[in-house]
């Protein structure tokens, strides 16, 4: 009995931990990237000012002061897109 509650509370320790992590890595170094594949995709060229992910709810990406075209004409203040968790780990 006791085995299995030190093994709760690592478990419970990992999960703050990887939460932890997920807040404080900077995904902003990916910003070039993700504007690439969506300008690819909508043909159209796009801004990202900040990505940033969270856990709760659902996990999801979040993108702020998306901007779209040219003329930076249509702006959208935050689009959220949730993550296909058992994609990724089938491949």
């Amino acid at each position: 009995m006791r085995c299995l509650k030190h093994l709760f509370v690592g478990l419970l320790a990992l999960l703050i931990l990887a939460m932890v992590a997920v807040y404080l890595t900077p995904l902003d170094v990916y910003v070039p990237e993700v504007e690439q594949v969506l300008s690819d995709q909508l043909h159209e060229p796009v801004s990202i000012r900040h990505i940033r992910i969270a856990v709760m709810p659902l996990p999801h990406l979040e993108l702020h002061e998306v901007r779209l075209g040219d003329q930076k004409k249509i702006v959208i203040q935050s689009v959220y897109a949730e993550l296909d968790l058992p994609s990724l780990l089938v491949r």
